[in-house]
């Protein structure tokens, strides 16, 4: 192919090219019909719902506590470790005297 078929064809695609639409920037309000106390009204509620948004995320995530009330394995093998010299000799007298 020669350098003027190729450009040819480049010109040719370019005709079937769908132009893009311009962008243009589109006004939400006029400043005129704007009231401050509804726009600070609007922004109180977006930020109450984002406030509730939040403590939702962080009661859904937070970790349950899984202590239980009462002794624990961990305290009543503590308790036996720590009273063995005095728990110790009685337990051994009551099981001579079981034995006996």
């Amino acid at each position: 192919m020669k350098a003027t078929e190729i450009m040819k064809l480049i010109e040719l695609g370019q005709t079937f090219k769908q132009p893009k639409p311009k962008r243009r920037r589109i006004k939400d309000f006029d400043v005129d019909d704007v009231s401050i106390t509804m726009l600070m009204h609007k922004k109180l509620e977006e930020a109450a719902d984002l406030k509730k948004l939040l403590e939702d995320y962080h009661k859904a995530n937070k970790k349950e506590d899984n202590k239980k009330e009462g002794w624990s394995i961990h305290h009543i093998s503590m308790f036996f470790m720590l009273t063995f010299p005095i728990i110790g000799p009685l337990y051994a007298m009551w099981l001579k005297s079981l034995l006996h």
